[in-house]
């Protein structure tokens, strides 16, 4: 999907805009399904560190990923109580719940203000495909078909 958008000469990318610590992140809003309240989920014995567990949502059950723990981000006493939220994500028949500290707005951002990531990254988080370039801050922009296809698929396949 990102490719797409990268290729075919779009104008515009609508994207959710959340926080983890004192970043901002976005995603395309075409992966979110829904943004739900932060609840209560059953930890599942001997999952990786950043899978916080599995919650039922209207009778399906989403694995759910804690986004700071998997960025290897420290943002402990950063969040307000009441901020977090669940981004559920579609992913090719798939759905995963992210945790984040606050979903903020849904934006567009022009293409002209996406720039491609111009630093070198660690292996593995080749899910950051760009910087959103806004007046007053930069947003972190995350294709979340690579972000689920790392570490978290390996987990699937060794879980």
């Amino acid at each position: 999907m990102i490719e797409e958008f990268l290729n075919d000469g779009k104008k515009e990318l609508q994207v959710v805009v959340f926080s983890l610590g004192d970043e901002e992140y976005a995603i395309p809003v075409n992966f979110v399904q829904e943004i739900i309240i932060q609840q209560q989920s059953t930890r599942i014995p001997k999952a990786l560190p950043y899978v916080s567990g599995m919650i039922n949502l209207r009778g399906n059950i989403i694995p759910v990923v804690d986004s700071s723990k998997l960025l290897r981000i420290d943002n402990t006493g950063n969040a307000c109580p009441g901020d977090e939220r669940i981004i559920l994500l579609d992913l090719e028949q798939e759905k995963i719940g992210l945790v984040v500290d606050k979903v903020s707005e849904v934006i567009n951002l022009n293409a002209d203000s996406i720039e491609p990531p111009s630093f070198s990254v660690e292996e593995g988080v080749e899910f950051i495909w760009g910087l959103g370039k806004l007046p007053d801050r930069l947003l972190v922009l995350i294709d979340p078909e690579k972000f689920f296809a790392g570490p978290v698929a390996e987990g699937r396949a060794n879980g």
